[in-house]
Formats: structure tokens, C-alpha cells, sequence
């Protein structure tokens, strides 16, 4: 019997029975067996606001609010998910999300840009922004417009190299043709171009020491042709690495704080290579010691290299040549071909600059050296390579014989360039006047001339050892009320950034 009811009693006891506090149940109405206000409002009643000191981390207290009573906050790692103090939308974008775009917040956001929001972003510029706008056209954004199609005289659209005096149809009648220049204001140095320090920080492809720069369009670049080019330390002449040309491009339009150059036509290893590579040979006139470029152009396809095969550099001034050549490239500069078509070495052309006027292109020409006069030469551009169909000025007519062709110009002239100027509506030709030592400019109506007496335009007092000095039609302001032009000094051996300013005569208007 005993054993029965001690069997019984456990069994009750399992049910509840005894002496033992029934088991706790929220919502009973008493507030016990464990229960608190955080886990049985309805029996405990709300809990108070936690006080951060109290020593308990109780509520909504956190490491984030209370660091006193619940410590400190582990630190968060962006990308575990949870977004932590101190991560936001901009510091942790995986756990936080996107910021939502604020215009005039100061910071360029996601989905913002200059179009949207200038005030933060900036303005959008004008070229390079992907759509032909504004001002932009095919010759000053052909990134967005498009390369300019060959400039064809009489369609309505002064293009290419059309302008008012080769197309007065499409361009209109040039302003003050034949008043000029009434004097230079001031020439200055821009930028030093090539060489160690420059703008363009050329020992990066090897270029410590260059000269010349001649330079001529070509789709939307401006490339410039150089002459014997060395690698560090560059100077001096003849340290090493020595190459008998190079070329750089650039398509920066902006030349007021010198221009930069975009690339250059370089080897498998990033260096400089050359065009045409001259043999080297020694300076005794047994052969070839370098090949310079005098001048180059382009017909839209086609590149063009006109350059002179050096046999001896003689006394300052004055070097003998072997011939002059045409070279030719299909592939924007990236490889050479010479062409076989050459002035024999006393030819009045062994040096040249070149543009294309009145449908042709004209070549005004030097003979080998500094101390020559200059004398005209035109082609139709798509003959160029025939060397009997060059017209030569002679004295008001035109001739096939180059022998018959007049001076226009009286030495001594040394490595010219010419170019149209509409500000004074005149032709410019620069050169170096060896026995001055200086830069001298002249003007002129017309090609054939007569050409205007010099002006200085540098002298040698002022830059020792200058030489070269060649123009662009991209490197002008105000119609050419500004000029700039590519010039060398022997010293450092490398070329720079020149600005003139010129002041016409009264009465013009661009």
C-alpha cells in the first residue's frame, strides 16, 4: 500500500501537485516564475525608458547608444550584411545600399552628372562629351562630330583647307587682303615642347634631344615632324640612341599653355622610332649620314614626307646633300614607304614647306643648307609624285623646267615655313637668317609675291643658338591676330612653344 501511494503522489506530482509553484504563463495575470516587462508586458507591465549609466544594457540600449552599460561596438565590416554605425549608403554601399541622389550636396553621386547636376558634377565640357553641340564642329571636335570630308570648293562649305583666299565662293571675300602688319607687339616663350623637363616628358619614349617640329594635319591630329633625334642624356648632340627623325601628334587645340602630345610613333617597346632611318654614316661625304624631314602633309588617306638625305654637315650654316625624297604612309604615320621620286642634290627644293592653295599645293623651296633664296613650285595634289607635272614661278608665268625658276625671296634663308594669316590678309613666311641670327618674317599678298621686307621676329641675343621656325593654321588665335610657332635652339638642343602677337594696319575686320 505504501508503495502504491508513493507511485501515486509522483504521478500527481508530474501533474502538478505538491508542494511546487505552478509553472508561470503570460497573460495569467501574475507577473512571476521569470517573467519581466521585457518578456510579458501584459502581466509585468512596460518596462521604464532604459537610463544609459545604470549599469544595465537593458531595452534599446545598444553599443551604438550606450557604450557605457552594453561596451563597445565590435567594428563593422562593410559586406557582412548588416549596416552598422558608423557605415552609410556612402561608405558601404553592399550593406547600406544606393545614396539617394541629392543635387547641390557637393559630391558628384552615383546617377548624377554635368548634365543633371552642374553644381556638383561640373560643367559638361564642350568637346568630348559624345554629342556634336554648341560650337562644335568636324574641325575643332571631330572626336564628336566626325573627321571633316575633303574640303571641296564651291559646295557652300568653307571646310578643310578651304579659306577665303583659295575659296572665296564658300568662305567669303577675305577681310583687308593687301593692308598687313603694322608691327609685331611682343613674341614670347609658351612652353618648351621636347627634351627633359618639358611638357610632355619625352624621355618617356626616349626623347631627350630633338629639333624642328614642323608639323601638318592629318584626320583630327596635328602632327609634328623631328629632326635627329637622341636618347638621355640628350644633350650633347650625339649622346646615344640616335635616331635621324621622329613624330609626335597631338590633338590639343588650346596651344596658350603650350600643346600636348597625345602619343608617337613608336616601337614595340614604347620608343620613339624613326620614319625614314638614315644610314650614319661618317661625316666625310663618303654616304649617308642622316635623313631630315623638311615638311609633311596629308590629302584626307595619305600621309606625305618630304626629306633631305644629309651626305656632310659642314661649317655652321651650310651642309651638302645626296637628294631629296618623297616618303609616303597609308597608315596614319605607322609605317613608311619611300617613293623613289627625288630632286637631285642642287635643286632649289632640297627643302620645302608646302600648302595647298587654289586647288593645288604649292611648295616654296631652298637649296641644301641656310643661305639660299626661295622659289615657288605648284602640283595638282593628286600628282604629286610625278615629278613632270611641277609647275615652277617664273617671273609671272609658269614653266616645267625647274632651272627657269625665279627667286622670290633672296637669301639667306634657312628651314621657312608659310602660312595665311586672315587678321592682316596676307601670307607669312618665316625662316632663319643665318647671317643676323635671328627669326625674320615676311608677308605678301600672293606666293609668287613680292614679299614684304623682313621683320624681326627673334633674335639670337635673346635665345643663342635659335633656329626654325614653323607655323600651323591650327596654332592661331583671333584669325591670326596670334601666332604661334615651333622653334629650336641648339643648346639645349630641343624645341619649343613660341607666341607673337601682331597688330595689323587699321581698317581690317576678321
Amino acid at each position: 500500500m505504501r508503495r502504491w501511494m508513493t507511485a501515486a503522489c509522483a504521478a500527481l506530482a508530474v501533474a502538478g501537485c505538491g508542494d511546487d509553484e505552478p509553472a508561470a504563463r503570460c497573460g495569467d495575470g501574475v507577473c512571476g516564475g521569470g517573467e519581466r516587462c521585457d518578456t510579458c508586458a501584459a502581466d509585468c507591465g512596460g518596462c521604464p525608458d532604459p537610463v544609459c549609466g545604470d549599469g544595465a544594457c537593458n531595452g534599446t540600449e545598444g553599443c551604438w547608444s550606450c557604450q557605457a552599460d552594453c561596451g563597445d561596438c565590435p567594428d563593422p565590416v562593410c559586406g557582412d550584411g548588416a549596416c552598422e554605425n558608423p557605415e552609410d549608403c556612402r561608405t558601404c554601399v553592399a550593406d547600406c545600399g544606393v545614396c539617394p541622389a541629392v543635387c547641390a550636396d557637393g559630391v558628384c553621386d552615383p546617377g548624377e552628372d554635368c548634365a543633371s547636376c552642374a553644381t556638383d558634377c561640373g560643367p559638361c565640357p564642350r568637346c568630348g562629351n559624345g554629342v556634336c553641340d554648341g560650337d562644335d564642329d568636324c574641325t575643332n571636335c571631330p572626336g564628336d562630330c566626325g573627321t571633316c570630308p575633303p574640303a571641296s570648293c564651291g559646295d557652300g562649305a568653307c571646310t578643310g583647307t578651304e579659306e577665303c583666299r583659295n575659296c572665296p565662293g564658300d568662305c567669303g571675300v577675305c577681310n583687308g587682303l593687301g593692308e598687313g602688319i603694322r608691327r609685331i607687339v611682343s613674341v614670347e616663350r609658351v612652353a618648351q615642347l621636347t627634351g627633359q623637363p618639358s611638357l610632355n616628358n619625352t624621355g618617356a619614349v626616349g626623347v631627350y634631344g630633338t629639333d624642328l617640329g614642323s608639323m601638318f594635319v592629318h584626320g583630327d591630329r596635328l602632327y609634328f615632324l623631328f629632326g635627329d633625334t637622341f636618347g638621355p642624356p640628350g644633350t650633347p648632340v650625339g649622346s646615344g640612341d640616335w635616331r635621324s627623325n621622329t613624330m609626335a601628334w597631338s590633338t590639343d587645340l588650346d596651344p596658350r599653355d603650350g600643346v600636348s602630345f597625345d602619343g608617337w610613333i613608336t616601337d614595340g617597346a614604347g620608343r620613339a622610332r624613326a620614319l625614314v632611318e638614315g644610314d650614319h654614316a661618317p661625316n666625310d661625304g663618303s654616304g649617308e649620314v642622316t635623313k631630315i624631314p623638311t615638311c609633311g602633309w596629308s590629302d584626307s588617306s595619305r600621309m606625305y614626307l618630304w626629306f633631305m638625305s644629309v651626305r656632310r654637315w659642314g661649317d655652321p650654316g651650310r651642309w651638302d646633300v645626296n637628294f631629296a625624297e618623297i616618303a609616303t604612309s597609308d597608315d596614319d604615320g605607322a609605317t613608311w614607304v619611300r617613293s623613289g621620286v627625288q630632286w637631285p642634290a642642287t635643286s632649289n627644293f632640297v627643302q620645302v614647306a608646302t600648302v595647298e592653295h587654289g586647288l593645288q599645293r604649292w611648295f616654296l623651296g631652298i637649296p641644301a643648307g641656310r643661305f639660299g633664296g626661295v622659289k615657288v613650285a605648284r602640283v595638282d595634289p593628286d600628282r604629286v609624285l610625278e615629278p613632270g607635272a611641277y609647275e615652277y614661278g617664273a617671273h609671272g608665268t609658269w614653266v616645267g623646267d625647274e632651272a627657269a625658276a625665279a627667286e622670290v625671296v633672296p637669301g639667306p634663308v634657312g628651314e621657312l615655313s608659310v602660312l595665311w594669316d586672315q587678321y592682316v590678309g596676307k601670307w607669312l613666311m618665316t625662316y632663319l637668317n643665318e647671317s643676323a641670327g635671328r627669326i625674320e618674317l615676311r608677308e605678301a599678298s600672293d606666293l609668287t609675291g613680292p614679299w614684304s621686307e623682313p621683320w624681326e621676329l627673334v633674335s639670337s641675343v635673346d635665345y643663342p643658338g635659335l633656329y626654325g621656325a614653323f607655323l600651323s593654321p591650327r596654332l592661331q588665335e583671333d584669325y591670326g591676330r596670334v601666332v604661334y610657332f615651333v622653334m629650336s635652339q641648339w643648346g639645349p638642343y630641343n624645341t619649343f612653344l613660341m607666341k607673337a602677337t601682331l597688330e595689323r594696319i587699321e581698317g581690317l575686320a576678321p
